[in-house]
């Protein structure tokens, strides 16, 4: 992953998930505007692979379906957050960011639950934890 890549991904992903730590809720403009802009640079930098974005698409889409199936506790906006980096990074990059922020988001629930600040019901953001996936990807994957 190149820089640019990095600092878009990194740029979006803080800025949606502070929306969805303040809100539990993200626009969809946002979620636009993000698209437009990885997917745009994505063309122009030579990362343009229509295999490997339709590759990317899977995690998302195994998401929604384990939570229209299962009632899987992740929200829209979350899976289309995994939707868009799965686009614009690929399939491997997009299991491994989602991979790191589903153990960095389990350590932290983890840790929380353990100093009584929250319980097993407890809401989550979860976009701040893909922006951590995303960078550790980006950085060693």
């Amino acid at each position: 992953m190149d820089i640019v890549t990095l600092i878009i991904h990194t740029g979006a992903l803080a800025v949606l998930g502070i929306a969805d730590i303040r809100k539990h809720c993200v626009s969809l403009w946002s979620l636009l505007v993000f698209f437009a802009g990885a997917f745009t640079w994505s063309m122009i930098s030579g990362g343009f692979n229509p295999e490997q974005m339709l590759l990317g698409l899977i995690p998302a889409a195994v998401l929604l379906v384990l939570k229209k199936t299962v009632k899987l506790g992740i929200g829209g906006g979350d899976i289309a957050v995994l939707g868009i980096t799965g686009v614009t990074l690929g399939f491997e990059k997009s299991v491994e960011a989602v991979f790191l922020a589903s153990l960095i988001c389990a350590v932290y629930s983890l840790i929380k639950i353990i100093l009584k600040k929250a319980d097993r019901k407890s809401r989550t953001a979860f976009i701040p934890f893909m922006g951590a996936g995303v960078v550790l990807a980006g950085i060693f994957g």
